[in-house]
């Protein structure tokens, strides 16, 4: 693994490009880090961890219904019981 900054990146792309291929290359910016990856294709997947779960279509569609039903809800919902809040839970 090589940390490095991003002006060591700007001054030398192409060789941490590369490196990349067969190493950790992680540029250091502040606080934060951030790591090259190298692959084959650009991944459509929104999970930061890579779920296989949200490459499925009717996941993700499911995911948006149900976040969309929460906004819509969000404002109107008193829970002041225990079915109450057992039925909220199952909504989501």
């Amino acid at each position: 693994m090589i940390i490095i900054s991003p002006s060591e990146l700007r001054k030398n792309q192409k060789r941490y490009f590369d490196l990349a291929e067969s190493e950790r290359v992680i540029v250091k910016r502040g606080k934060k880090v951030i790591e090259l990856i190298v692959s084959d294709k650009i991944s459509e997947n929104p999970s930061p961890s890579d779920d296989s779960y949200f490459e499925n279509p009717e996941n993700l569609q499911m995911v948006a219904e149900r976040i969309e039903s929460y906004r819509k809800e969000k404002d109107a919902a008193t829970l002041s019981s225990k079915e109450d809040i057992h039925h909220f839970l199952d909504k989501l």
